[in-house]
């Protein structure tokens, strides 16, 4: 299967839901400040790095994130990651214009997604980083 072209459909797919959703216009209780949108970044780089300790086989070696990639493949859990981060920072930017444009004051539980996926995105990039040894050299 041409995973790029799945890839690509299902963020296509969440595009669009988000668009169809619209703008948020209720705050979360209690309300999200830009602060607290440090946490799901912070999160998404360390539950990455905890998740890879415990994920895969101990013998076999990843590959580096692709696009190209299966991202179900459960010998390759990076892939998966890799495609979940992307997918929620772009899938939500809808969300988060539409907000901006619409809202009287800005809410930011638009970003909350959008910075999960940030956070994943950039956990994924560390691992190369952390566990060199653990994906397959190019």
């Amino acid at each position: 299967m041409n995973w790029i072209f799945f890839k690509i459909a299902l963020i296509i797919i969440g595009f669009g839901m988000s668009i169809y959703l619209g703008p948020i216009t209720t705050h979360a209780k209690p309300p999200i400040t830009l602060p607290m949108l440090i946490a799901p970044i912070i999160f998404g780089i360390i539950f990455l790095q905890i998740a890879i300790v415990f994920a895969g086989s101990k013998k076999k070696r990843w590959k580096k994130p692709s696009w190209y990639s299966n991202p179900f493949n459960l010998n390759q859990p990076v892939q998966f990651f890799h495609f979940a981060g992307w997918f929620m920072a772009i899938s939500t930017l809808p969300t988060i214009i539409l907000t901006f444009l619409k809202a009287n004051n800005y809410i930011y539980d638009a970003l909350m997604p959008f910075a999960l996926g940030i956070g994943v995105t950039i956990g994924v990039y560390l691992s190369m980083v952390i566990f060199k040894g653990k994906y397959e050299s190019v």
